[in-house]
C-alpha cells in the first residue's frame, strides 16, 4: 500500500513538472521543425536569441515542443540549441465561467476572443484556431484539460480548465500579455 501511494504521489508531481511551461532563446541560429528529429521538414531558420516558449521540458528524441513568441508558430528545436529560462505563470488570466446548465452530458464551451490577433488554444493536444474579434462554439468530453492559449508576441497562458458534464461555458480572452526582453532574465 505504502509503494502505491509513494507511485501515486511520484505521478502526479511528475505530470505538474512535465506539463510546466518555460520562456527561452535560441543560442544560435537553428532550424525550427514540424516535428521532432533532424530528418523532419523545416518550418524556417531561427535567428540567435530568438524568443521562445518551451512547452515541456520533457523531449522528444531531444527537441523541444516550443512556440515562437514573436510569430505564435509552434514547431520543434533541438534541446542543445535552446536556454531555459523563466517557469510561466499560468491560470491568471482568460476567463472561464459557466453559464447554465444543458440537457446534453457533454460539456458545450463558447471560447471568445477579444484581442486584435488570432487566439490559439491547445487543450491537451488539440489546437484550436479563434480570429480576432471572434468566438468557436464546441462540444467536448467532461474532464480536466491542461491548456495553453497564445497569440503573435504574447507569453503564452498556461494552466488547468475543469469542464463539468451538463454544463455550458464561455471562456473569454480580453487581452494578450506583451513579450518584453526583461521576461527571460
Amino acid at each position: 500500500m505504502k509503494k502505491l501511494v509513494v507511485l501515486l504521489v511520484f505521478a502526479l508531481v511528475s505530470m505538474t513538472v512535465m506539463s510546466q511551461s518555460y520562456l527561452g532563446r535560441t543560442t544560435k541560429e537553428v532550424k525550427f521543425h514540424e516535428t521532432a528529429g533532424d530528418k523532419t521538414p523545416v518550418i524556417k531558420t531561427l535567428p540567435e536569441s530568438t524568443a521562445v516558449c518551451i512547452l515541456s521540458r520533457t523531449t522528444e528524441m531531444d527537441y523541444y515542443n516550443i512556440i515562437e513568441i514573436a510569430t505564435g508558430e509552434e514547431g520543434y528545436i533541438h534541446k542543445d540549441f535552446i536556454k531555459v529560462g523563466k517557469k510561466i505563470r499560468g491560470g491568471d488570466k482568460g476567463t472561464l465561467k459557466a453559464t447554465g446548465e444543458i440537457s446534453s452530458v457533454n460539456p458545450e464551451l463558447d471560447i471568445i476572443n477579444n484581442t486584435d490577433k488570432v487566439l490559439k488554444l491547445r487543450l491537451n493536444t488539440e489546437v484550436i484556431s479563434i480570429l480576432p474579434k471572434n468566438h468557436k462554439t464546441m462540444t467536448l468530453n467532461p474532464g480536466t484539460f491542461h491548456y495553453k492559449a497564445y497569440a503573435q508576441g504574447s507569453i503564452p497562458i498556461t494552466g488547468r480548465a475543469s469542464l463539468k458534464k451538463n454544463q455550458r461555458y464561455t471562456w473569454s480572452f480580453d487581452f494578450v500579455t506583451p513579450f518584453g526582453s526583461d521576461e527571460l532574465k
